[in-house]
């Protein structure tokens, strides 16, 4: 269910910024919820359903690559990376400390300057990664520091919705079976933006 929600708050957002221009503010407050919840389901995808990590992060990898004609069709830019590059390097950042790859953690920071919500975006997913793996409530603090900073204009709504939603998640697990091919929430990313950009 929490796809669902992502790609309609990711949706909303879009239009609004790339049809209105960012005009209507409520369509970016709600807009704002999809990079938290694509976050917290790539990291929950990474550490318990799937059956193989590089694969997965190799995924994700290759849709950013694909991504990005779409993304300039949309958003006529190329200088910010799209997310799909935000969650790659988040990930390479939780495998690299897995792996304990210390050394060049530095790289995903580095390059997290030319993508999505930068480096604060790659701090969400260490912030989170290491809630779930300690039960630690400093890495909640962590996290929402994170969002803050990335939304400082709409921390009330913003971080109460996010956290409802994970609550939920966590402990009821609001889910049900989806009749769409998994595959159809990665190619919706780079379609529907790249037909907004067709019809501005």
């Amino acid at each position: 269910m929490l796809k669902y929600i992502a790609i309609i708050t990711m949706l909303l957002d879009h239009i609004n910024t790339i049809l209105f221009d960012s005009k209507y503010i409520v369509l970016t407050i709600v807009g704002r919820l999809a990079f938290p919840l694509f976050m917290y389901m790539s990291v929950t995808s990474y550490m318990f359903y799937t059956s193989s990590k590089e694969k997965y992060i190799f995924r994700i990898l290759s849709f950013a690559f694909i991504t990005i004609p779409f993304y300039y069709v949309g958003f006529e830019t190329v200088i910010s990376l799209n997310i799909f590059f935000t969650i790659f390097l988040g990930l390479v950042t939780l495998y690299m400390i897995e792996q304990k790859f210390y050394l060049f953690i530095w790289l995903p920071f580095a390059l997290s300057l030319y993508v999505d919500y930068s480096f604060f975006g790659v701090v969400c997913f260490i912030a989170f990664y290491n809630y779930l793996k300690e039960k630690n409530n400093l890495s909640l603090l962590l996290l929402a520091m994170s969002l803050f900073i990335l939304n400082p204009y709409y921390l009330n709504i913003y971080l109460f919705t996010f956290f409802a939603f994970i609550y939920l998640d966590l402990n009821y697990k609001i889910n049900f079976k989806s009749f769409l091919n998994k595959y159809v929430f990665y190619i919706f990313y780079p379609f529907h933006i790249a037909l907004l950009g067709l019809l501005k």
